[in-house]
């Protein structure tokens, strides 16, 4: 084309515009959008109505799990209430103060067997107590056995590489110490296989210390105890008289001389009485968290659901152009 198209001043312009035929396009962005009713809306609008559905879609979805929540509670309750299981003879005893395992044991049984209520004297007839512990010290047993172990398949590996150089007098009774002088005047291999050994020894002496510390700590008490009555109707009976509201728990601690005669009073704790849950329900790693860590837990499962939930409404309502 022609450069001199685009300068009108310049002579010949119009003759070249009136002998070629000349095609333009552009690209239009606007900010409405135009229906085929004819009218148009703006597109920012239509970003806020889509996040709008989306946020109601997650409402929507959270309202479904909660009710889908009690209705399956419920099915399970009946289910349970229907089918002659030991929860259904059961209660569950929390708020369990610290004492001895036998005379705790023995202790709950006598209460829970007569129970002066008011003027009225009741007497249950109590075929077991089971005591739940905290499972943090099993757990802590279990990977201090595994370390154990992988310490003998060490030594052994030791001895297999290097027996030739262990005096004979020692061999059956190889100590750290004799390992660790072997390793001193070794070579680099005898040195890093020393080293191996090593580890593992002082991740023994760190579960060794967690453990010492888990038996003297508050969470080594008796987290629970499961009553169990000879019938249904005993349990039932028990259940409606232990069972107190929250308030009666909280003005409890505030003043206690108001419940000296309280059947929840045991050596000073104030029971707190549960239906008990099927044996195979309960998950008995998690049966020493408490209510704040759980608080702690839904917060965090709320809050990651609301950010994914608030940055897709970002990302919809910034953007201008669809």
């Amino acid at each position: 084309m022609d450069s001199s198209f685009f300068d009108s001043s310049k002579s010949g312009c119009s003759q070249i515009s009136s002998s070629d035929k000349l095609y333009f396009q552009a690209y239009c962005q606007s900010d409405n959008l135009n229906l085929t009713s004819g009218k148009t809306v703006n597109k920012k609008t239509i970003g806020w109505v889509l996040a709008s559905i989306d946020a109601a879609i997650c409402v929507i979805y959270m309202i479904m799990l909660f009710l889908l929540r009690g209705l399956q509670k419920k099915a399970v309750y009946n289910l349970e209430d229907s089918l002659n299981s030991v929860d259904g003879y059961t209660l569950k005893i929390s708020n369990l103060p610290s004492k001895n395992r036998s005379e705790l044991k023995r202790e709950l049984w006598k209460h829970f067997s007569e129970v002066q209520d008011r003027d009225e004297k009741k007497t249950y007839n109590v075929v077991d107590v089971q005591l739940a512990e905290s499972n943090t010290s099993l757990q802590l047993k279990i990977k201090l056995a595994a370390l154990r172990k992988k310490k003998v398949d060490l030594y052994k590996r030791f001895y297999k590489k290097f027996g030739n150089k262990v005096d004979s007098s020692k061999a059956k009774k190889l100590t750290y110490n004799d390992l660790k002088a072997m390793a001193r005047q070794g070579s680099i291999r005898m040195l890093r296989e020393f080293r191996a050994i090593r580890k593992v020894k002082e991740q023994q002496n760190k579960l060794k210390s967690q453990l010492k510390h888990e038996n003297y700590s508050k969470k080594s008490q008796v987290l629970a105890a499961f009553v169990t009555f000879e019938t249904k109707e005993q349990r039932d009976d028990a259940f409606t008289r232990f069972q107190k509201s929250p308030f009666a728990r909280f003005c409890y601690n505030f003043c206690s001389c108001l419940y000296e005669k309280d059947i929840n009073i045991f050596h000073g704790s104030y029971l707190k009485v549960k239906d008990a849950p099927a044996p195979n329900n309960i998950l008995w790693a998690n049966l020493d968290v408490t209510q704040l860590e759980k608080f702690l837990r839904r917060l965090v499962s709320w809050l990651i659901t609301i950010g994914f939930w608030a940055i897709s409404k970002i990302f919809l309502a910034k953007s201008t152009y669809l």
